[in-house]
């Protein structure tokens, strides 16, 4: 089947979001204090429909509303080829009541928030087979496959166009770029964000905003990095509802424990650093590469060693156990951005 690009970049968002719907349902599903069941059904809901929307768009079928269930079975069946059950699709609209009609609808519990989890499973499994491959080509895959985290930090932009400078770090072969503007407004984030967006979008690199959430909503990034402080400060019944738009949330950890305690969170990778000495961090004591040691055959998502890294010891962190690596200083302070940062990637291929 022939899929104008177009259409693709249409049924990968709608993926994305189903899959960042499923995540944060199963993440819910983990607390075990003062869960919000109805809110679990609600994302999972979300997911199944999400996904059952990328397999219709594919195929040129316009998604029916929401409640004319016969007609999307009737649908999926004639034109996907996708035998799902009635009876099945008929459970993807009870969750979604509490949410948007709260006290309308009885309380849910913790098996039914299970059902709707293991529903959404069933569709995103089903849906999946049917995708054309190009189609899932996810932010979940760009993270996995991504070696080299670049940085647009307004602490060493020197008076350069931050979207130029993002262009020349993409074209250098960074992966992701994440923008750090600590000392800035909101609004500055905002802007700023918008830039690098810009930048980036084009070329499918993920975009993140660090600390700031709302910053990264607003500009449309792909996530948002937090330090260890302020994923504690955000109470862990609140963490689902404040990163609900966000498809990638990264935390940074500075020990084994603090590693292996943000994978049980539900973070879509790490950072563990810092391992040398650095202008970004000053003041913080090194983790040395013994953390990278310890971290490699613990954590099964996805960490960048960070902290310090330069060209003259990134072969080290790599023999610690390191596959992907962020890189602040040594790229954007270098005389040249792009080959500096090309240096890198091919250190790391």
């Amino acid at each position: 089947m022939s899929v104008p690009p177009e259409v693709l970049d249409i049924v990968r968002q709608w993926a994305e979001k189903a899959e960042h719907d499923l995540r944060n349902a199963e993440h819910t599903l983990q607390l075990q204090d003062d869960c919000p069941f109805d809110t679990v059904c609600f994302h999972a809901q979300q997911c199944a429909e999400k996904y059952l929307k990328a397999l219709l768009t594919l195929h040129g079928v316009h998604f029916p509303r929401a409640h004319d269930l016969t007609e999307l079975h009737a649908r999926l069946a004639d034109r996907c080829q996708l035998n799902f059950p009635l009876d099945h699709l008929k459970n993807l609209n009870p969750y979604a009541v509490e949410m948007r009609y709260p006290g309308l609808a009885e309380p849910i519990d913790r098996a039914e928030a299970e059902n709707a989890v293991a529903m959404a499973r069933a569709v995103r499994a089903a849906v999946r087979s049917h995708l054309h491959p190009p189609s899932v080509l996810m932010v979940n895959t760009r993270l996995i496959t991504a070696r080299l985290y670049g940085f647009i930090d307004t602490a060493y932009l020197a008076g350069r166009d931050p979207r130029k400078l993002a262009g020349e770090l993409i074209a250098g072969g960074v992966d992701m770029i994440q923008v750090r503007a600590k000392q800035q407004t909101h609004a500055a984030r905002v802007e700023l964000g918008l830039a690098v967006v810009g930048a980036a979008f084009p070329h499918n690199v993920p975009v993140i905003i660090n600390d700031d959430i709302e910053a990264a909503f607003e500009c449309g990034a792909d996530g948002v990095h937090l330090g260890q402080e302020d994923w504690a400060a955000i109470p862990r019944e609140q963490r689902v509802a404040r990163l609900a738009n966000m498809r990638l949330v990264g935390l940074s950890t500075h020990s084994l424990e603090q590693a292996l305690q943000a994978e049980r969170d539900g973070a879509d990778y790490i950072g563990v650093g810092p391992v040398f000495a650095t202008g970004t961090k000053p003041g913080v004591k090194p983790v040395g590469l013994e953390l990278v040691r310890q971290v490699a055959p613990r954590v099964q998502i996805p960490f960048f060693a960070i902290g310090g890294i330069t060209l003259s010891n990134v072969d080290h962190v790599r023999a610690g156990g390191a596959t992907r690596v962020a890189v602040v200083s040594a790229i954007l302070n270098a005389p040249d951005v792009k080959e500096a940062a090309a240096e890198f990637k091919r250190r790391l291929s």
